[in-house]
């Protein structure tokens, strides 16, 4: 325990070379203990490459590194000194990208939703329309293509058309998107942009969408009755629930 204090223990001598390279003691530890939590067996680059996020100052690491081994030989624990020679420059590029390459895999899986197609929402092709209140809801929905499917939306009462609504969902990293719009009379838009939503849960006929950026949802569900009702859910943005039951025309 004591050999290790003193491994990572910063000299007077080396204070000043720090604080002009911008570090502070504080970030040096967290590299350290970012250094140690790795396996020896991951290469160097690797590491490097990782701790610069913490300290994007090579000298400093390569100077933290010699401290490390120094305090291995008195029985510390320590990884594989790092040599930036100790590879070409082709092969510690290709590590490099590799290794971006598999973060930036791992995290569109982390953001998707469950994994799903448009051709999944094909029951929602149709156009169907039900009363809300003194006025007539109409969706007017396409058949899939090409990796999407929309829907034109309607409601009109005595005094003419009261609102449009576009809807698109379209296929994204292996899950599916909605963007939603609205305008109200005279077309003016409801909103700056259309409204983002990701896929939440998908079933047999059945489907639900959260609410990705501000707007008139927090999430908004669709499912086809066994009556052949074409039913919509959902909670606006001022925590109103309400549902719709609307029926297909032809």
């Amino acid at each position: 325990m004591s050999s290790c204090s003193s491994g990572r223990a910063t000299s007077s001598a080396e204070r000043p070379r720090l604080a002009a390279a911008g570090v502070s003691r504080a970030r040096v530890r967290r590299a350290l203990a970012l250094a140690l939590a790795l396996d020896s067996g991951v290469d160097s680059f690797l590491r490097l490459a990782i701790a610069s996020m913490v300290i994007p100052v090579r000298t400093v690491l390569k100077r933290t590194f010699r401290r490390l081994d120094s305090a291995g030989r008195a029985g510390a624990i320590s990884p594989p000194p790092f040599n930036p020679s100790e590879e070409g420059l082709p092969v510690r590029l290709n590590r490099l990208f590799t290794t971006v390459a598999l973060a930036s895999m791992a995290g569109a899986a982390l953001a998707a939703g469950p994994a799903a197609k448009v051709t999944d929402l094909a029951w929602m092709t149709g156009t169907w329309s039900g009363a809300l209140g003194p006025n007539t809801l109409e969706e007017n929905w396409t058949a899939p293509a090409n990796g999407s499917l929309g829907s034109l939306v309607r409601m009109t009462g005595p005094n003419g058309v009261a609102m449009w609504e576009v809807i698109t969902i379209e296929e994204k990293n292996g899950s599916l998107e909605m963007r939603i719009q609205q305008w109200g009379a005279g077309f003016e838009p409801r909103s700056p942009s259309a409204q983002k939503m990701e896929l939440a849960e998908i079933g047999d006929k059945r489907v639900k969408f959260n609410a990705v950026t501000d707007g008139t949802f927090k999430w908004l569900a669709y499912s086809l009755g066994a009556d052949g009702s074409f039913n919509i859910e959902g909670e606006q943005a001022g925590g109103n629930v309400s549902k719709l039951t609307l029926k297909g025309r032809k």
